[in-house]
């Protein structure tokens, strides 16, 4: 049984345990209240699983519970209580697809563990006199139904050719969502980047309306600013299987747009997002015109998804200039535990008569060899051939191959160690002494939590 199974079970075994119990309004509300603040990090793990959350919801929704009284309060909280215990036993043996699930689940486990206990600790109480926990209270002035999530990333970076090592914090992100009645929802993602020169920076990642009402059914409109959907890897760390970003990511793709973008999920796993906006990550245009893009993508069940991107317009301010990407993304999950991705990146910018070019691919792997560890291994290629997209300003073609164990903690928190190795056929590198050469290396240990 996969790991949504479980997750919708003991939902559903929480939601039934209140409608059998005749209590007081005052006394739900700290139960849903905690109940809410599980759903919100169910939420996190629904997108792999949506098919396998939609069938079991329909059976669930079979379910019809019984009468309750006070005669049968005792031995209906015991029942559950054994039953949701359990599954949550059983839960802990399931091999989450990626390790950051791996992470929300453990975590999911400790928190029904904990309700069970609020719950029992009432046991042989008439039900109408429960007291109210007064556990986790909501802060005045929250608005209700307001969704929080977010991350603290914090690492140790080495270098290996010129030795100079740095702890560092790199980022703390809280990512707030409100659902707007049965039309759409609001989203802000507020992050606190480390600058590299010592500081930090306050910024929203993400900002934007959503609006998506039956009447438009399946098509929904996102307004604001929002993660370009182009791409395999992800931009935030929560998302990643190790420490680095490839070349790709960094020097071929935006990593976040400003503009308008309708989107669809059609029958047989077709899926569809079409955008405008103002320029690879410009959250003011530089010029009148805008920048297009779309991908089109199918998911194949649980066995993984593919997509076919394009973005194209000016970057500068001459209107005539045109930079163009066209890039394929695959995700597999082929057996349980592990996950395999790869992307193939093409690129072209036109600047006045001249036109730079570039070529990329990557392939990564990363096996879930227990619910506590696993390994990622990537390989990514990235031909600059002008030599305008990378840092070194030479025409250089440029292999990096990056190894990275990773590791559950549990509560939330995961960790990896990352060694990663580049390679170019040019000397654009530098070695201890300052002598240039071909090679380049690095050290990273890296912890997140995700709240």
């Amino acid at each position: 049984m996969r790991k949504a199974n479980f997750q919708i079970t003991i939902i559903a075994s929480l939601v039934i345990c209140i409608l059998w119990i005749p209590v007081k309004a005052q006394t739900q509300e700290w139960v849903f209240a905690r109940l809410d603040q599980l759903q919100a990090k169910i939420k996190l793990l629904e997108n792999s699983q949506e098919k396998e959350i939609k069938k079991l919801q329909q059976q669930l929704a079979a379910i019809q519970p019984g009468p309750a009284t006070t005669q049968n309060f005792d031995s209906t909280i015991l029942a559950l209580g054994t039953q949701v215990q359990g599954l949550t036993q059983e839960l802990g043996t399931v091999k989450a697809k990626k390790t950051e699930d791996a992470v929300l689940l453990a975590d999911l486990t400790t928190d029904l563990n904990s309700l069970l206990g609020e719950l029992r600790a009432n046991l042989s109480n008439p039900p109408v006199t429960i007291t109210p926990i007064p556990t986790e209270p909501a802060a005045p002035g929250i608005i209700p139904g307001l969704e929080f999530s977010g991350f603290v990333d914090a690492s140790s970076y080495y270098h290996v050719p010129s030795g100079q090592n740095t702890f560092g914090l790199d980022q703390v992100e809280l990512d707030l969502e409100k659902k707007i009645g049965e039309i759409g929802h609001v989203r802000a993602d507020v992050e606190c980047l480390n600058d590299g020169a010592g500081g930090f920076a306050l910024s929203p990642e993400q900002g934007y309306l959503y609006f998506s009402p039956k009447a438009l059914a399946p098509w929904g409109l996102t307004l604001g600013k929002f993660n370009a959907p182009i791409g395999f890897e992800a931009l935030d760390p929560t998302g990643m299987y190790q420490y680095s970003w490839s070349n790709i990511f960094r020097y071929g793709l935006p990593t976040n747009v400003t503009g308008a973008m309708v989107s669809a999920d059609f029958k047989l796993g077709i899926n569809l997002k079409a955008y405008l906006c103002n320029g690879w990550d410009q959250n003011t245009d530089i010029n009148t015109g805008k920048t297009g893009g779309m991908r089109l993508g199918y998911t194949y069940g649980a066995i993984g998804q593919v997509g076919m991107s394009i973005i194209s317009g000016s970057q500068n301010t001459s209107e005539g200039d045109r930079l163009s990407v066209f890039d394929i993304d695959l995700t597999s999950t082929p057996v349980s535990g592990l996950t395999v991705g790869g992307e193939f990146n093409y690129g072209n910018d036109k600047i006045g008569s001249i036109t730079n070019r570039w070529l990329g691919f990557l392939l990564m792997g990363h096996y879930d060899y227990s619910t506590w560890g696993g390994l990622t291994l990537r390989y990514d290629y990235f031909d600059d051939r002008e030599g305008t997209r990378l840092p070194s300003g030479v025409a250089e073609k440029r292999h990096a191959l990056t190894l990275a164990p990773t590791f559950v903690w549990g509560q939330g928190m995961g960790a990896l160690l990352e060694y990663r190795l580049d390679l170019s056929n040019h000397q654009v590198f530098l070695d201890h002494d300052q002598n240039p050469v071909k090679t380049n290396s690095a050290i990273a240990f890296e912890i997140t939590y995700t709240l």
